[in-house]
């Protein structure tokens, strides 16, 4: 009999710049079996017609957790590179798909660039302090609990 292998969402939150896509396409390199949903590339697909209202932020994420909810249920591992800058937009995320949270700080701030910092996301990489490939072994590390990938 075959193991069954249970296949999970991780998402990457964080500021714009801080590192998240750079982060989800090397975890992807290293893992494989692994689908990126990035929030720029989904933005001129899915979201093409929202803005960056809070609302418009909210749908867009909402959009992303539930394309990432449809390619797991297919079996497919996702990792998610959004920014999802609201506490109360992840926890409708959270709700919905149960992501594993990985928090990477830095990036730009700005007036005009609202984000709220998780206050207990499931991992938390820096970037500035250490090196991608570094951050991506944390990961890693701290991941393969989740299934076999």
């Amino acid at each position: 009999m075959s193991k069954t292998v249970v296949k999970k969402i991780i998402w990457f939150t964080g500021n714009s710049g801080a590192g998240k896509t750079t982060l989800a396409h090397l975890l992807k390199e290293k893992l494989g079996d692994v689908v990126v949903l990035d929030g720029d590339e989904l933005r001129s697909s899915i979201s093409i017609d929202l803005g960056f209202s809070k609302e418009d932020r909210d749908e867009h994420n909402m959009r992303v957790a539930r394309l990432a909810k449809l390619l797991n249920n297919q079996g497919l591992n996702v990792v998610v590179s959004v920014i999802a800058p609201f506490k109360s937009t992840r926890d409708k995320i959270t709700e919905l798909i149960k992501p594993y949270w990985i928090y990477v700080k830095g990036g730009k701030i700005g007036k005009d660039m609202p984000y709220e910092v998780p206050e207990n996301p499931d991992l938390i990489i820096d970037p500035t302090e250490e090196s991608l490939f570094t951050s991506l072994d944390k990961i890693i590390k701290k991941i393969r609990w989740l299934s076999d990938i």
